[in-house]
């Protein structure tokens, strides 16, 4: 590993997103898009660090894919992928020994998707061991300078060398892709934050991201079907249709995109920072976005905004002790 790469791993760090740090405010892709959604959405998650106390599959299932696709590239080996999740899901267990019938019901079936994709996704990028020399997976950057008074954080989930320098790889789990949300990519502040970090912070450029998605499975445990056995019907599903469930979409960042996205950012940045100084009400502050309450199901703070900070509803969330960045 070159001097700069190794240099670049070793700079971590542990700033919270949309906080103040030093007089910096510190951005990360999923603060960003959160305070673009909805700003109160952000001041309960960011500032205010609450999650809901009702387990988030989306989440589990999701952190459960990008483990077992760090340790494959990490090892290049499927059995070291699949201990791996197997010890994360029996830990998950064990943490939670008594779920009622629904969450069991989407514990299966969290164990059944991540169990079974990954043998299938290997065969169908079975290329990538010859063409991809894997610089490192689950790269941490924090506190990277990103524009004055402003740092970024986040994690890039896999970064490959090639020819004209680092190709960014972002893993994302989703139940359908559409053509609408693929279009909108390159406009993402995430497909212009990694190239950005890298070029400001670390001297690597990266040229393009590749988004890898991977589709969760439409089909459900049958009534007394052992979890064995729908772990192996997954994993066949995966393996006879691999072309509906695996696809890659390639955004390449242009200067002129980089220097629009940047600019946004910008005014995100500098709202975010007045927000923050504000000595007014932080619930005034953080106004409400109503268009976005219901844009992707239910938002999860929607008692808080409807009830307020009720001690009936407080019972329904816990403090954070921790950030998972993207």
């Amino acid at each position: 590993m070159t001097t700069r790469l190794q240099t670049m791993l070793e700079r971590l760090g542990s700033k919270k997103s949309g906080t103040m740090s030093a007089g910096n405010l510190v951005v990360s892709p999923s603060w960003i898009d959160y305070f673009c959604a909805c700003k109160r959405k952000a001041y309960w998650k960011y500032n205010r660090r609450l999650v809901p106390r009702k387990i988030a599959w989306n989440l589990v299932i999701g952190t459960w894919a990008h483990l077992a696709l760090e340790v494959y590239y990490r090892d290049w080996d499927i059995d070291s992928a699949l201990q791996a999740v197997r010890a994360a899901i029996k830990e998950f267990r064990c943490q939670h020994p008594h779920l009622d019938v629904y969450d069991e019901n989407q514990f299966h079936l969290a164990s059944a998707i991540v169990l079974g994709f990954l043998t299938a996704y290997a065969q169908y990028y079975c290329w990538e061991q010859e063409k991809w020399w894997v610089v490192a997976t689950e790269v941490k950057f924090d506190g990277m300078r990103l524009m004055p008074r402003v740092q970024a954080k986040g994690r890039v989930d896999l970064l490959v060398e090639g020819p004209r320098g680092l190709v960014a790889v972002e893993h994302k789990t989703r139940s359908m892709i559409t053509g609408g949300y693929l279009q909108a990519l390159p406009m993402a502040y995430q497909s212009a934050l990694y190239p950005i970090a890298a070029e400001r912070k670390f001297d690597l450029p990266v040229h393009k991201i590749i988004y890898n998605f991977i589709r969760k499975p439409n089909i459900r445990q049958r009534k007394n079907e052992e979890p064995a056995d729908f772990i192996r019907r997954v994993r066949q599903d995966y393996s006879d249709r691999p072309q509906e469930y695996f696809y890659r979409e390639v955004v390449r960042m242009t200067g002129r995109r980089r220097r629009q996205t940047l600019d946004g950012l910008t005014q995100v940045c500098k709202e975010a920072r007045s927000k923050l100084r504000a000595t007014e009400d932080p619930l005034v502050a953080y106004y409400r976005e109503p268009t976005a309450c219901t844009m992707y199901g239910i938002c999860e703070y929607m008692p808080l905004c409807l009830r307020g900070e009720r001690s009936s509803v407080m019972a329904m969330y816990m403090t954070d002790k921790g950030e998972t960045e993207e």
